[in-house]
């Protein structure tokens, strides 16, 4: 899934991450974690996501995604035990499946909570671990910990000083996966009194640098390998395995019985679209999409490319991962084609011949898919060295 989205795409992220928050090393954690909301920086992520990417003409997919500021809303009770916060932002990956008209047929989504920490000590800045902050008995960092890594019961506060539970519910994660629990994550920045150096940069290269919500492990991913590797919903490894990057969750209006799980991400979701953050820590910040909420532009995902486009130009998409078309002498011949994780084309079906630059191509479904003929390597962004048409047996 999202195969375009590859190392190069994630190196690209990390590299603008740090080139942007490093800016910030006096601010404190919650005015840190403002800038990662700012409209120019997300707008930079976009441009990164969208290098393998061809964005004319209407799509049948789009991604969205979508992070959230959840500080001081909303809360979980756990038991007869003191409210605590759920973390500090959320992030949301929505795809949406769009007919020819432009109405949204089906969403699938992924979140991931976040917990935002700064790293202050001599020993955090040099190896940063989990939970960052003093972890002792009755702090916030404790109760914030043993919700992330336990999630006991709980019902959910829209504010510490709620009176009753936002919503009649008893949330019980734990019974829907095994622990590790994958939903929440540390995110964590380091803070200095003087400019980033070299030592500092080879510990936070992506400045905000991320591990599980387990106790002694390390922060040390990237915060672009982290968004690839969420969206994609694979695992990183942790001090106790295997771990997945937060968890796929029906958005609302979805079928099916909703889980707790999902009934949490879609109540956090209306939260944020409808509370303003904190005017004091977003000062200087763009104006968000909405409420809580900022986004990332969305992607088109019916028009991604796989690297094998990068260096073939004669090759171009429109409909679908798995359909192509071959522009050459002012034809285009529609394929079927698969491909291997590396780009390489494993086996593909002849199905017709258009000689019309722009047309519809009626699919097995009989959806009118608007399709987009590229013409040179010109209209991509990248190329590696002269490229060479491929021959009959190449194809």
């Amino acid at each position: 899934m999202y195969r375009w989205f590859d190392a190069s795409v994630a190196s690209d992220i990390n590299n603008k991450t740090w080139n942007y928050s490093s800016t910030h090393y006096r601010c404190g954690e919650l005015k840190q974690l403002s800038k990662l909301f700012d409209a120019p920086f997300l707008d930079d992520l976009h441009k990164s996501m969208m290098r393998r990417v061809f964005s004319a003409g209407a799509s049948i997919a789009n991604l969205s995604v979508e992070l959230g500021y959840i500080d001081k809303m909303p809360y979980a009770k756990p038991g007869v035990a003191d409210k605590r916060e759920i973390g500090d932002a959320i992030i949301f990956g929505i795809e949406e499946i769009i007919s020819p008209s432009g109405v949204i047929i089906s969403s699938n989504a992924r979140a991931v909570v976040l917990q935002a920490k700064i790293a202050t000590s001599k020993m955090q800045l040099s190896a940063p671990t989990i939970p960052i902050q003093p972890n002792t008995p009755d702090s916030s960092t404790r109760k914030e910990l043993d919700l992330l890594s336990k999630w006991p019961p709980f019902k959910l506060y829209e504010r510490s000083r709620s009176s009753g539970p936002y919503i009649s519910r008893i949330f019980d994660l734990a019974g829907h996966k095994s622990s590790p629990f994958p939903f929440g994550w540390y995110l964590a920045a380091p803070r200095t009194s003087s400019p980033p150096n070299p030592p500092l940069h080879s510990v936070w290269p992506s400045w905000w640098m991320l591990g599980g919500a387990i106790l002694g492990q390390s922060c040390d991913t990237q915060f672009g390998d982290f968004l690839r590797t969420f969206l994609q919903g694979n695992k990183l490894p942790t001090i106790r395995g295997l771990l997945e990057v937060g968890a796929s969750y029906k958005p609302k209006g979805s079928a099916g019985i909703a889980t707790d799980w999902d009934v949490l991400c879609q109540t956090i979701y209306d939260l944020v679209c409808k509370n303003t953050p904190s005017q004091t820590v977003f000062a200087g910040i763009s104006p968000l999409a909405t409420g809580s909420l900022a986004k990332i532009k969305k992607i088109p995902l019916s028009l991604i490319f796989p690297p094998y486009f990068l260096l073939n130009p004669i090759w171009s998409t429109r409909g679908g991962d798995d359909i192509f078309f071959k522009y050459y002498n002012n034809r285009a011949s529609l394929y079927n084609v698969e491909f291997s994780e590396d780009g390489k084309i494993i086996k593909y079906q002849f199905d017709r011949f258009r000689n019309d630059k722009k047309h519809y191509y009626k699919s097995k479904k009989k959806r009118n898919i608007p399709v987009i003929i590229i013409k040179s390597i010109q209209m991509m962004e990248e190329s590696e060295g002269p490229v060479q048409p491929l021959s009959s047996e190449e194809i």
